[in-house]
């Protein structure tokens, strides 16, 4: 039995484009989406601001009551700091605050912080996709 070379390239040129075309809807499939929570309970609150606190090593942080009901960021200021030798009199800080984005991961909801691109799974909350004209 002849192999000839035009059939193994043939063989290997269609098992290329099934790999590829199957790597194509995996990625597709686990790409994060924009998001905003459904019907968010107390529980679910609580288990957010316990991922930020996380998030920003154990820092407890004020929040907003209903956050990401209406977009998917979560934008928080840092505090500035006062010294004896930078009373900050005006009360603000020169850096830059801390960014949180709610995205739709598969059927998860996940926190990522933007600035390191780090992502939390949440087991309670339930989200749905922000679509562009919303």
């Amino acid at each position: 039995m002849k192999i000839r070379l035009r059939h193994l390239f043939y063989a290997g040129t269609f098992t290329w484009s099934i790999l590829f075309t199957a790597a194509c809807q995996v990625a597709a499939k686990n790409t994060s989406q924009p998001a905003r929570l459904i019907d968010p309970t107390n529980e679910v609150f609580t288990e957010i601001r316990e991922v930020i606190n996380k998030a920003l090593n154990g820092a407890e942080v004020k929040l907003a009551t209903r956050f990401f009901v209406d977009s998917s960021w979560l934008t928080i200021e840092r505090t500035a700091k006062k010294t004896i030798q930078n009373p900050n009199l005006l009360g603000r800080s020169d850096e830059a605050p801390i960014s949180f984005q709610l995205l739709k991961l598969g059927k998860k909801c996940v926190i990522k912080k933007s600035d390191n691109e780090r992502l939390w799974a949440l087991k309670l909350a339930q989200c749905q996709v922000i679509k562009k004209d919303d």
